[in-house]
């Protein structure tokens, strides 16, 4: 007995999923897939209220019909986060409670107590979108308010006639809300565990040295458009060690944290950021644009902002993809990190919290000219 509540309690504190899945999207190039597949599926669960209004087994009364619709445009409202990007821990979990509570309310103004037990189905996809990416208090929540809702449909269901058929569909719709999310939070947590070990630093949640590489080497050999460039840059912290030697290791290890989480903010959607040392950090994308100077500006705003009084160094440099296909995608990335490295170090010999940057010709026999 104590041990199956110590296995409850572990579950029960199970960390968040959000910051490793969404790495993981980002660094696979995943991301845009990602939204475009949860707008179609909201989009698409969003437009049953309204079908329901108009069928004939639908909501009757006035009062259902305006909670239907306002429903309806409240799962709508839920796709602003993944249309304009990717959204933040807090803006996924509100996105999940309007879910919940948008099928909560279609459920109980339904006037057929069938269709009100049936829609109890709905629960799932906020459920299994929270067991995902998020805790596992969160999905009990959602189907906790799944089955009081279930059971209020049907006891209406029962209290008409049909006691028999209220007991199999609630008895369905407890077994699905809880296979399916339960399923998945399950399988995500042990997957993520393994993926956070080989590939996450367990400090600031980036991408390791070696995950970085083997990730970058996927982004550049992606086909696209050849005229696209990929632009680096190579971060070290200023006096780091000041701060370890005067307020401890504890401190530094929060400043890291918070210049993990200021780099992941404020580079491009789609790029690659990478703890590669104690107090250095670079950043890859691939982009239309040769010239890095905007991407580098943000990344040391950030930095000073979430993590003074320290200051960031920053050396960027610019290689067209093209070059990459004749010096090779791993000689090139080297060169490209290299360029980048004597471009930070040049900043901070300049005094620090600067910008320095190196761009590579698009041919190889340009460095000889």
């Amino acid at each position: 007995m104590t041990s199956r509540r110590g296995w409850v309690r572990r579950w029960w504190t199970l960390p968040d999923h959000f910051d490793w899945v969404t790495g993981y999207l980002r660094s696979r190039g995943m991301m845009g897939a990602a939204r475009t597949m949860l707008s179609v599926m909201v989009g698409s669960l969003a437009l049953v209220p309204i079908l329901l209004v108009y069928s004939g087994f639908g909501p009757q009364s006035t009062l259902g019909v305006a909670v239907s619709w306002l429903a309806a445009i409240a799962g709508w409202s839920t796709l602003v986060p993944y249309v304009r990007r990717w959204p933040t821990r807090i803006q996924s979990l509100a996105v999940s409670y309007i879910a919940t509570v948008c099928v909560a309310v279609i459920c109980l103004v339904q006037s057929d107590p069938v269709i009100a037990v049936i829609g109890c189905f709905g629960f799932v996809t906020p459920a299994a979108y929270v067991a995902f990416l998020h805790t596992s208090r969160y999905t009990v929540y959602i189907f906790a308010t799944a089955v009081v809702v279930g059971a209020i449909g049907a006891v209406r269901l029962a209290a008409s006639g049909q006691p028999v058929g209220a007991l199999a569909l609630f008895w369905f719709v407890v077994v699905l809300n809880a296979v399916i999310p339960f399923g998945v939070q399950t399988i995500v947590h042990a997957l993520g565990a393994d993926v956070v070990r080989s590939e996450w630093d367990p400090l600031t949640g980036l991408l390791t040295r070696r995950a970085f590489y083997q990730r970058l080497s996927g982004l550049v050999a992606d086909p696209g458009p050849a005229n696209r460039n990929l632009l680096v840059a190579v971060i070290d912290l200023d006096r780091f060690k000041n701060l370890n030697d005067t307020h401890g290791h504890a401190a530094g290890d929060r400043a890291l944290i918070a210049v993990g989480r200021a780099l992941s903010r404020n580079a491009d959607e789609d790029a690659l950021v990478g703890r590669t040392g104690g107090e250095e950090f670079v950043v890859a994308t691939v982009s239309s644009s040769a010239n890095p100077a905007h991407l580098a500006l943000r990344l040391r705003a950030g930095i000073e902002k979430a993590a003074a009084p320290l200051t960031a160094s920053v050396g960027t440099a610019s290689v067209p993809l093209l070059r990459l296909r004749v010096t090779g995608l791993r000689a090139g990335i080297d060169e490209a990190i290299t360029a980048a490295d004597a471009a930070m170090y040049a900043a901070k010999r300049a005094g620090g919290n600067q910008v320095r940057h190196s761009q590579l010709p698009a041919h190889v026999d340009d460095d000889t000219a």
